[in-house]
Parts: C-alpha cells; sequence; structure tokens
C-alpha cells in the first residue's frame, strides 16, 4: 500500500509541470508609480491596437519598488517591446489601492505609450484617480 502523503506529493508534481514552463527573465523593464508611491501586486497589460479592436501583446507584474518587466502571453517568454504605439491597463491583484475604471480597459485608457528604438525605460505614472499618464 503506498502512503497517502507519496501519492499527493507525486500529484503535486504532476500538476506543477507543463510544456511551457515559466519563463526566468522578463523583457522590456518598466516602472508603475501611483501617486508618489509605488507598489507591489499590480498587473501591467500591454496593448496593440488591431483592424479588429485591441490585442493584449504581453503583461508584467510589479514588485515592491513598481519595477516590472514584460511576458508574453501566457508567459510564454520575454516580451521586448519594438517601436510603436501601445495602450496599457492596469489590474490590481493583491495590491490595496483602487484603481481608475479607465485605467482597467485597453479602449478607455488614457495610458498610452509611444514607443521608440531609443527608448530605454518606460514609466507608468497614475497620478489620482481620474489621471494617468505614461513617460519615456
Amino acid at each position: 500500500m503506498i502512503p497517502r502523503f507519496s501519492i499527493l506529493l507525486f500529484a503535486t508534481l504532476l500538476i506543477g509541470c507543463s510544456e511551457n514552463p515559466s519563463p526566468t527573465e522578463s523583457g522590456t523593464p518598466g516602472m508603475l508609480r501611483i501617486g508618489t508611491a509605488t507598489t507591489s501586486d499590480i498587473l501591467v497589460h500591454i496593448y496593440q491596437k488591431t483592424s479588429a479592436g485591441f490585442e493584449e501583446i504581453g503583461f508584467g507584474q510589479t514588485a515592491d519598488d513598481g519595477s516590472f518587466g514584460l511576458f508574453q502571453p501566457d508567459a510564454r517568454g520575454p516580451l521586448w517591446l519594438k517601436a510603436g504605439d501601445y495602450s496599457i491597463t492596469l489590474e490590481s491583484i493583491g495590491a490595496p489601492i483602487r484603481i481608475p475604471g479607465e485605467c482597467r480597459q485597453p479602449q478607455t485608457t488614457p495610458l498610452k505609450l509611444h514607443w521608440t528604438e531609443a527608448d530605454h525605460l518606460p514609466m507608468i505614472e497614475v497620478t489620482e484617480a481620474t489621471s494617468a499618464r505614461t513617460k519615456r
């Protein structure tokens, strides 16, 4: 007879294995500041406008200092931004803050980023409950 602990451990290991392991290195780095503060546990979603609407091309999760690195959808690998125009949305995944409603949808977000080959670090600033902006 196999002990229950062994079966549970084996099942946990099987569930944790997948064909596409999460990457450990992110792509383009960024920084999120809300007012004068930084916060962890915010998902930063990056979208490109397409003929059909908006397509999410990546995301990042903020660390305690507000920094994040971008990943491709489903964390398939790092996302390195190419020159172009992007819309950014924010989502709290545990941070005790209120994100303005318009910052949660790519159609309404005021967070726009014009990225060029010379840019190095996008800075996203949410200054008040209803105003937000991006800087390069």
